[in-house]
């Protein structure tokens, strides 16, 4: 009984397998997804704000309609269901509350693109807590580990920057510095979880490397030197040739999107990969901007 049982199993599996789009589709709808997204923020010349903002339909519409799967799916594996406790809401909200109220002052000001960008941040709480929600003990082991080798990435490639004459070195630990960590992380939290990194781990690297391929390090790799070329239209260039952005622009977010590909395919929670996310990004801005 259970061999056929066992055999019925293997042909569901069979079955399910044939009819996912071949690897080489996979790939070229998530190229011509970036190369969209590119082209139109370089054409509108859009803004840091306006070109992350211009990602959230394009996530959501890509999902739905090429993937096929619900919204949820981006932040958490599986799509469980939305339920948080009163508590998982009060923390939504004060999350949200900052940058609606920075929206709605901006809106005032008929300042269009920034109200937007603050309404994304301020909506990107609630899917933050609910990744928050669903963080199993494992995971937090998981978000730490990913955070301590993207931290220690960071260190060595900005330590090669800085002899390379490419970089300075970090501003001193101080007052400041804590200040914009304690204020930024935050934000950023709910932010990558409506932009950037919802489109580039949640989104793409789901289509790219759907469950029981393997580890997929080529994948993983690909998807990253694309996440790095993504950057092209909003970089500013200070005077480097294009070719010597690219190279830096690949240089610095193979090595780091390769590691958070990697966490969100064994962890299925956005959240482990996004804290690491965070973490550089608030680093970046309290000791070397």
């Amino acid at each position: 009984m259970s061999t056929i049982e066992d055999s019925k199993d293997h042909e569901a599996k069979s079955d399910v397998v044939s009819h996912q789009p071949s690897q080489l589709r996979r790939a070229t709808e998530v190229t011509l997804l970036v190369a969209l997204w590119m082209v139109l923020g370089a054409v509108f010349h859009l803004s840091p704000e306006g070109y992350l903002l211009l990602g959230v339909p394009l996530t959501a519409l890509f999902q739905i309609a090429i993937r096929r799967q619900p919204l949820r799916a981006l932040w958490v594996r599986g799509a469980p269901p939305f339920r948080l406790t009163i508590v998982g809401w009060v923390i939504a909200i004060a999350l949200a509350a900052l940058p609606a109220l920075g929206a709605l002052t901006l809106l005032m000001e008929k300042n269009w693109v920034s109200a937007g960008f603050n309404a994304a941040i301020a909506a990107g709480s609630f899917p933050a807590v609910y990744c928050l929600w669903n963080l199993t003990r494992s995971h937090w082991r998981q978000m730490a580990a990913c955070m301590l080798i993207s931290l220690a990435m960071d260190v060595v490639f900005r330590t090669i920057l800085w002899m390379l004459h490419l970089g300075g070195a970090p501003h001193p630990l101080n007052g400041k510095a804590l200040q914009i960590l304690a204020m930024e992380i935050p934000v950023f939290v709910p932010t990558i979880c409506v932009m950037e990194e919802v489109a580039f781990r949640g989104l793409l690297d789901s289509h790219l490397h759907p469950g029981g391929d393997g580890r997929g390090w080529l994948s993983a790799a690909y998807l990253s030197a694309l996440w790095g070329l993504w950057h092209l239209p909003i970089v500013p260039t200070q005077g480097e040739s294009w070719l010597t952005m690219i190279l830096l622009l690949l240089a610095a977010h193979v090595p780091f999107g390769i590691v958070m590909s990697l966490y969100w395919r064994r962890t299925g929670n956005l959240l482990v990969p996004g804290a690491a996310h965070t973490l550089l990004d608030a680093i970046r801005d309290a000791f070397f901007v």
